[in-house]
């Protein structure tokens, strides 16, 4: 049983740029491009300025291929291959986020599993005897509804975006930028979870990503032209950052200036 809260699946997935990075790929292979696990982990760590946990990101570069060839069994294929920001190989694949979000849905409900979307979770409920989580209390046109778990419960919901009282608990310089996030992005899954006890853990490095036009409304409003030569300025006719620098590098520089992302311009 998977509940969604949406009258839609697809979250975040279904509105983002569609990059998905992962090495010695058959697509990679096919193009002779030459790339495999230490190297990426090498690009991972430098980006993550050796902050990141190794085994973490190891456990990441193993399951990517193995999505990746998940994808390709099941008929989807990226349309091409490109150097991501901070990566020395081409690794991003772009992949449809329509078309991958299709397959999925396919796959899990041809398996038996039943989506309910316009259902929000609302509360785990936990078995006083044994003190494990053992259900869900969700809600659904204004009803309430109560699932118990024959083995677990997954949480799969965590952005918390579109939510102003998280964002200035966890990265409060994030309030200043705009928000180009799912609807549903409101951080109900953490706060179900925080309830019986767990914890957040890298909240602080959040980042917000640098490009958008003022106002963005949809992925496609982001734009990477100052790698192809742009000068970033404030709105003091300040040179603030290197401009080579990632996307990601950029977000908090930018919010440092003066009136923050309202003001800065490509």
């Amino acid at each position: 049983m998977i509940l969604e809260k949406m009258p839609f699946v697809g979250g975040a997935s279904a509105i983002c740029g569609g990059q998905y990075s992962a090495a010695n790929t058959p697509y990679q292979i096919e193009r002779g491009i030459k790339d495999d696990d230490e190297h990426f982990l090498k690009n991972m760590l430098d980006i993550g300025g050796h902050v990141n946990d190794p085994e973490f990101v190891k456990a990441y570069i193993k399951e990517a291929l193995s999505h990746f060839i998940w994808l390709s069994d099941h008929g989807v294929h990226p349309s091409m291959v490109y150097a991501p920001s901070g990566m020395d190989v081409p690794r991003a694949h772009r992949f449809d986020p329509a078309e991958v979000v299709k397959c999925m849905q396919k796959y899990v409900t041809d398996n038996g599993a039943v989506i309910m979307t316009s259902t929000k979770g609302e509360r785990l409920i936990c078995d006083p005897q044994t003190n494990q989580i053992c259900g869900v209390k969700a809600s659904s046109k204004g009803k309430d509804l109560y699932f118990k778990a024959n083995k677990s419960v997954l949480l799969s919901a965590g952005g918390f975006c579109h939510n102003p009282a998280m964002l200035n608990r966890y990265v409060p310089m994030m309030k200043l930028a705009a928000v180009v996030a799912a609807p549903g992005a409101t951080g109900d899954g953490i706060n179900m979870a925080l309830e019986y006890g767990a914890d957040t853990l890298d909240t602080g490095y959040v980042r917000a990503s640098f490009g958008y036009k003022p106002n963005p409304r949809h992925i496609n409003d982001f734009s990477l032209i100052q790698f192809s030569g742009a000068i970033l300025l404030n709105k003091n006719g300040q040179r603030f950052a290197k401009e080579s620098l990632s996307y990601k590098e950029l977000g908090n520089p930018t919010l440092d200036q003066p009136e923050g992302f309202r003001l800065c311009r490509l």
